[in-house]
């Protein structure tokens, strides 16, 4: 309740379209507004409860504006602390903090705290100097825990799953966006060009109407108000009277003009940073010429006579149009689920300034030394062309040579010789102390192949066909094994293969030729992303299983997210729903599996006979044959083979459902290749179809009921008993941690996309055993953050998120929570990729 009220100040977005046509709302209409956002955000608590909070929070606030400098200043009382020399977020006020950072601006917070702290520099002096030491490059804050303190300092942290786009923090995405609207502009309609629908659909949830053109006029007003407030700012540091009145703030604002067109602002230098009209110099970074800028306007604000009604109103519309750039910039805590968040990563915030990376790893470490991370595995998606990988390659490596002030920096371009020490965590010869970063500092690049759905005209193509990804995966491949066989510094650098983002999408099957034929060219180590969003909770059992058995996943390797192995299936439940839509084809897998995993167990298999009925019936309706669950399990097992290989054995031959001339053709031609690998991927399918003839004629029947498959059913969601998913969940945890395969737990990743609604409902917890349905076996859990900048984190904050559940929710002493987040860092740095070695 920290910040109720408090966290949609900056969210009206019908006062926002009043100021962009000159008029100000009043402040009895900006606070019902407030009222029904909030009332909005849970319905079940009466109106005199917000009512109650509004009068409390805001009832000293008479005119609109007062009210930017009073919330922010109150966020900052209710929330932030010094102890000694750091500046930190209240160990009892984490969890709100947490769920306010998708709301407002955490720079504009921290700022508010150390003007009201009183010990920074006067008005008249540059503050950046001042603010570098405060800041560093991240406004993301965190506890002070003296145990995690200890742990970054004696071992630093493992980040073991970050993906590389998507991780710049809103409070640099916003300078730079405000700074340069029409680049903005250019990567906002690129970005919903190349993905339609789904972009349309997340700006109608912001704003119904809402186009990259009417945010563009946003952030063109936002830009022109902060250049006259810094206008007014430098008269006042001069102690000269502005002549800027109100009717200019207003005319800055109005969104119908264009920047010729605007007066008040003609001639200003609109391309720099504003705090340079106050104290000219070299700028700092991004995000301390912000924090200047506001510094100085807070201040400004409380100076005695100055101009309070127009600087107020003037940072009330600024933080409107920022908390806009944060809406769609930063998920927020009521958008559940994996297309939700996909949303963000297609929007295009991030795209401009993404394309440099030293800023990035500077913001990940926090500030100065930037000793947080030991060991960084960045994920970064793979290109058709080996020119491009390279390139990629080097622009990251470039970046981290560059924060590293690495001296080899200049030999390493062009990837050519050995990677530097700074890269690797060794000793680099003529650099044995970086200038930033730990000694031993690590940087690992991990390729991450995208999942995407198959469709062909208005037909549905079944997602287990899949033409254009497979085809695409190969080509991708071949330039992944490229890269590695031409340079030995990539060799140290690549360390591994993944597949991310929407699991409906694509099911690991699909990627089981790829992972194959890498491991096979020296990527002795994988990850997959999966087990993250699921239609039913079976679904996402079934898809990790599949991912280490289609996926070949073994001692070393590890597995993303997995939340469908710890979710409690009561909670799942709970958030699903009683019922269901679903492919038909999908939930006949799941009851071919649910039923061969169920019946292979005593106390279970009572249940599993009672699925025997359903299946029956449900494959009838599907394949027009009745099949037993035995048999389509068999076909189930088959998934992994390449059916790029089956269809070209198929063309070839004029052969369709013949399974002795497959089983021939395949042994024919595999000895005829030379190809190693493909000479594998045929005699898996000859010996597929001449083992099992009945399961590889279903398996390919499949391929070809597209139609059917893909018919939607209801269904009730609890199908199976509480005690039966958890016997799911126990055998595949089972069988991957008898296999030496790690978890990467992703906290704020799962409570956002998941259906969690806080982070103590976590299933982390339930592998630790903390809870009353723990499991008797559970492989090794790693930490990651997955991507910083969409979920306003870090990996810092994602141990202090997992500290506060363990000592207030669990009650675990000091030492004990400590022992648990040292484990959790160690086992990341043994599940640590290591460099590959090339194989024929």
């Amino acid at each position: 309740m920290s910040a109720l009220i408090f966290r949609r100040a900056f969210s009206d977005s019908f006062g926002l379209k009043e100021l962009c046509k000159g008029s100000v709302p009043s402040m009895r209409d900006v606070r019902r507004r407030l009222f029904v956002a909030e009332r909005r955000s849970d319905t079940r608590r009466a109106d005199h409860f917000y009512k109650n909070y509004l009068d409390e929070r805001l009832g000293q606030v008479e005119e609109l504006h007062e009210l930017p400098w009073a919330i922010l200043s109150a966020l900052a009382f209710r929330f932030i602390k010094r102890t000694g020399k750091t500046i930190h977020v209240r160990s009892e006020a984490w969890v709100d903090w947490q769920e306010l950072l998708p709301m407002i601006s955490p720079l504009a917070v921290l700022v508010a705290f150390l003007v009201d702290e009183g010990d920074g520099p006067d008005f008249q002096v540059d503050p950046r100097a001042y603010l570098t030491a405060e800041i560093g490059d991240s406004a993301l804050l965190s506890t002070c825990e003296p145990e995690i303190r200890d742990l970054i300092e004696r071992e630093g942290l493992n980040e073991m799953h970050m993906h590389l786009n998507g991780s710049t923090e809103l409070d640099i995405v916003w300078p730079d966006a405000v700074r340069s609207p029409e680049i903005y502009l250019r990567e906002l309609k690129a970005a919903l060009q190349k993905s339609g629908e789904p972009t349309r659909e997340f700006y109608d949830q912001l704003e119904l109407g809402l186009t990259p053109y009417e945010i563009y006029r946003r952030l063109r007003s936002a830009r022109r108000v902060r250049h006259i407030t810094a206008s007014i700012l430098s008269d006042l540091k001069r102690a000269r009277r502005t002549d800027i009145a109100m009717a200019s703030i207003l005319a800055t604002m109005n969104a119908d003009l264009a920047d010729y067109g605007c007066s008040d602002t003609v001639g200003l230098p609109l391309s720099y940073r504003p705090i340079s009209r106050m104290h000219p110099g070299s700028p700092s970074s991004p995000i301390i010429d912000e924090a200047a800028f506001l510094y100085s306007w807070f201040q400004g604000l409380r100076l005695a006579g100055g101009p309070k009604t127009q600087l107020g109103l003037a940072l009330y519309f600024n933080m409107l149009v920022q908390t806009q750039i944060s809406r769609i910039s930063v998920q927020q805590i009521d958008e559940v689920g994996f297309d939700q968040f996909q949303k963000y990563t297609f929007v295009g915030v991030r795209e401009h300034l993404e394309r440099a990376y030293e800023a990035r790893f500077r913001q990940l470490n926090g500030a100065p030394p930037h000793r947080v991370l030991k060991h960084l595995e960045g994920r970064l998606a793979p290109k058709k062309d080996i020119r491009d990988l390279m390139m990629l390659l080097a622009h990251i490596i470039d970046g981290y040579l560059l924060f590293r002030g690495c001296p080899k920096r200049a030999a390493a371009r062009g990837l050519r010789g050995v990677a530097p020490g700074c890269l690797t965590g060794a000793c680099c010869p003529g650099c044995s102390r970086p200038t930033a970063g730990r000694p031993d500092a690590e940087l690992a690049l991990v390729v991450h192949f995208i999942k995407r759905p198959s469709r062909r005209g208005r037909d549905r193509v079944p997602q287990a066909l899949n033409m254009a990804l497979r085809t695409d995966l190969r080509q991708q491949a071949q330039v992944v094994r490229q890269a590695a066989e031409r340079s030995v510094f990539v060799r140290q650098i690549l360390r591994g293969i993944d597949a991310a983002a929407n699991e409906l999408h694509a099911p690991p099957e699909v990627f089981a030729p790829t992972f194959r034929y890498l491991r096979r060219h020296g990527f002795q180590h994988s990850s997959f992303h999966v087990g993250e969003d699921f239609v039913h909770l079976v679904s996402g059992v079934r898809a990790c299983d599949e991912a280490k058995s289609f996926l070949s996943l073994g001692k070393g390797d590890r597995m993303g997210h997995a939340t469908a192995l710890g979710i409690h299936p009561s909670l799942w439940r709970d958030r699903a729903g009683p019922k269901i839509m679903i492919f038909a084809g999908e939930h006949l897998d799941n009851l071919v599996y649910a039923h061969a995993c169920l019946s292979a167990r005593p106390e279970t298999a009572a249940e599993a006979l009672g699925l025997q009925t359903q299946i029956a019936h449900l494959s009838s309706r599907i394949y027009e044959t009745e099949y037993s669950a035995a048999s389509l399990y068999q076909a189930w097992l088959l998934r992994e083979l390449d059916i790029l290989e089956v269809l070209e054995l198929e063309r070839r031959s004029d052969i369709r459902l013949d399974v002795g001339e497959i089983a021939a053709a395949a042994d024919d031609k595999a000895g005829r290749l030379n190809a190693p690998a493909r000479r594998q991927e045929l005699k898996r399918i000859g010996d597929a179809a001449r083992l099992h003839p009945l399961a590889y004629s279903i398996y390919r029947e499949r391929h070809r009921r597209g139609n059917r498959l893909d018919e939607r059913m209801e269904v009730r969601t609890n199908w199976l008993t509480e005690a039966a998913l958890t016997t799911l969940q126990a055998n595949v945890l089972r069988n991957l941690a008898d296999a030496s395969i790690a978890i990467e737990v992703l906290p704020t990743s799962n409570v956002r996309i998941s259906s969690y609604d806080r982070l103590d409902e976590h299933h982390l917890f339930r592998w630790l055993n903390l809870t009353a349905d723990g499991f008797a076996s559970v492989p090794a859990i790693c930490v990651g953050s997955d991507d910083t900048g969409i979920f306003a984190t870090n990996l810092q904050n994602e141990y202090a998120a997992i500290y506060d559940v363990l000592r207030r929710k669990f009650s675990v002493g000091p030492n004990e929570a400590t022992s648990i987040l040292e484990k959790l860092n160690r086992n990341g740095s043994a599940y640590r990729f290591r460099p590959i070695s090339l194989r024929t």
